[in-house]
């Protein structure tokens, strides 16, 4: 009797637990998670995605930096929406970003799959952001899907494969929906849409070129994903004069006295930063490849990588975007012109210049906002290499990310395509636009919904 009796008090103990866990005051929406989180996965396939876009940027006609860094975008955004509801205390940013008011969310309670709904959004987006690119390269998109298909149809039930391949297609689509109105567009189609007619004049830019036509004069109106980066703005620093007592001639006499006392030193970095289109990953995919370099030797988990590539992604789009903007604005001619005119008939820069105003210098801009994002990623002081022109041109090691940046600014002058008042805008322009990117809400605000018991419940929202 005393065993029955223990054995009810017992049983009654376990059924008051049970209805107590089933309380119906807790809210419905708090429910439990069904899924692996997103930090469960290895960052490869999204690491794998920008390798390949790396060689679709390359290798695809009318990928200019701006349009590479464009594309690098949305495919970050793509692949952190696909991933933000499997990332616990991250949100959506809709809302946040300009002209983004909705993303595709999963179905409550249901499993998926996040490494298969990236995968399906990058496969998806990628295909027509690179519409224009070879077969062989299209077919490596095509490889690359299927392989991690494969590779994730390891313990998944079919519903939940087929829902999370859905989630990553709809999510994909949604954001090329939102990309196609943003005023770049298939710009890729035509990097020069207009003559130099209009913007031709006795300080005005001029061709030191092959190109006749100014790059990309549109790109000054494209949607940055920030508000705040959009009214950047900068008048001329120092008033355009031909005099020979002006700000400005002396801004052009020091352009051309560093180039023509460029040492051995000074050469090879200037070359380690030169990143012309379609004979290199640009300004733009030369960040992307250093980026990846990072999340792989500091094994980042998928949602790790997700995050970083976004805020990467975004401050070098809004970059060349506010840089362009300031282009077009102040349409200054480059330093050959100007020191043709009026120092040394003869004299030509080191490099080719983009075919586009000198004042303000869009890869000096993205550089620095780049390197503002890392040093709150890794530090100030963080030590590494950049060995991204692998076969072409000896790694270079940095003790920073402001060596770093300094020296990509620094290249230009050396190089002899802008003036140093240009180069100082632009690290104050970067700077600026690495500050709006990392106060970004990534993570979603917490309110503490029930304190009458011993452990409170944390919601959402």
């Amino acid at each position: 009797m005393k065993f029955a009796a223990f054995y009810i008090l017992i049983t009654f103990g376990f059924l008051f637990i049970s209805c107590k866990d089933k309380d119906p005051s807790v809210d419905p929406e708090v429910e439990e998670e069904t899924s692996k989180p997103a930090s469960a996965y290895s960052s490869a396939v999204v690491r794998e995605y920008a390798d390949l876009q790396l060689k679709m940027i390359n290798n695809t006609p009318g990928y200019s930096s701006p349009v590479a860094a464009r594309s690098i975008a949305y495919l970050s955004l793509a692949a952190y929406e696909a991933m933000a509801p499997g990332m616990g205390k991250y949100q959506s940013l809709a809302g946040q970003l300009q002209g983004l008011d909705e993303v595709p969310q999963p179905e409550a309670g249901k499993e998926y799959h996040w490494g298969m709904v990236v995968n399906a959004s990058q496969y998806y987006l990628m295909k027509n952001l690179y519409s224009t690119s070879f077969d062989v390269l299209k077919a490596q998109m095509d490889t690359l899907r299927k392989k991690y298909e494969v590779q994730f149809d390891v313990g998944i039930g079919v519903d939940a494969k087929e829902r999370s391949i859905r989630l990553g297609n709809d999510i994909g689509m949604a954001i090329w929906e939102y990309a196609k109105k943003d005023g770049g567009h298939e710009a890729w189609n035509n990097n020069f849409p207009q003559s130099n007619s209009a913007f031709s004049g006795p300080s005005k830019w001029q061709p030191t070129g092959a190109e006749k036509k100014p790059l990309l004069p549109q790109w000054k109106d494209v949607r940055s994903f920030l508000a705040k980066n959009s009214s950047i703005t900068s008048n001329l620093e120092k008033p355009f004069s031909f005099n020979a007592d002006s700000e400005f001639f002396a801004e052009a006499q020091q352009v051309y006295g560093t180039a023509k006392n460029i040492n051995e030193a000074q050469k090879s970095i200037m070359q380690f930063w030169y990143d012309p289109v379609n004979t290199s990953y640009t300004p733009a995919g030369h960040q992307l490849a250093v980026i990846n370099s990072f999340v792989n030797k500091e094994n980042y988990t998928l949602d790790q990588a997700a995050v970083l590539y976004l805020k990467i992604g975004i401050a070098m789009h809004d970059a060349t975007v506010t840089s362009f903007k300031q282009k077009y604005a102040t349409n200054i001619m480059r330093p050959q012109t100007y020191i043709n005119e009026s120092i040394d008939p003869s004299w030509q820069s080191h490099l080719a210049a983009s075919p586009s105003p000198a004042y303000t210098s869009a890869q000096a801009t993205l550089v620095t906002a780049v390197a503002e994002i890392l040093n709150s990623e890794f530090g100030e002081n963080y030590v590494f290499e950049d060995n991204t022109k692998a076969g072409t041109a000896p790694k270079r090691a940095f003790k920073g990310f402001g060596v770093y940046a300094k020296e990509a600014r620094q290249a230009q002058l050396y190089a002899g395509i802008t003036y140093p008042m240009s180069v100082n805008k632009s690290e104050e322009q970067g700077k600026e636009i690495a500050t709006n990117v990392l106060e970004l809400k990534f993570e979603a605000p917490v309110a503490i919904t029930d304190t009458s018991s011993n452990s409170m419940r944390i919601r959402r929202f």
